[in-house]
């Protein structure tokens, strides 16, 4: 006998303004690197033999689908660190953070 599981969740889908934050963020590290997206994947094959391609990461970026692992690696590359921290204005302004959410 077969046991049918009907307890189905939905896939979870990151909202709109995550995204938005995720590739704001991204994206802001990378031109403050001076650095394209093409070239940030080659050097993370160089430094540390990661194959994803150009239009996987490319992906990554459209959906904000990225591995914390990833993310860490990225920053790691460039000599930082990923620090959680209470939620407050760091930067800018306190309304330029609140659009972000």
């Amino acid at each position: 006998m077969t046991v049918k599981n009907t307890n189905k969740q939905t896939p979870y889908k990151v909202p709109a303004r995550m995204k938005k934050k995720v590739r704001a963020f991204l994206e802001s590290f990378l031109e403050e690197h001076e650095i394209s997206i093409p070239e940030l994947v080659g050097r993370m094959h160089d430094k540390l033999g990661r194959s994803s391609s150009t239009s996987s990461m490319y992906d990554k970026f459209s959906r904000a689908s990225f591995k914390l692992s990833e993310i860490m690696e990225i920053l790691d590359l460039y000599g930082y660190e990923l620090k959680i921290v209470p939620n407050r204005a760091i930067e800018g302004s306190e309304s330029e953070c609140n659009n972000l959410r």
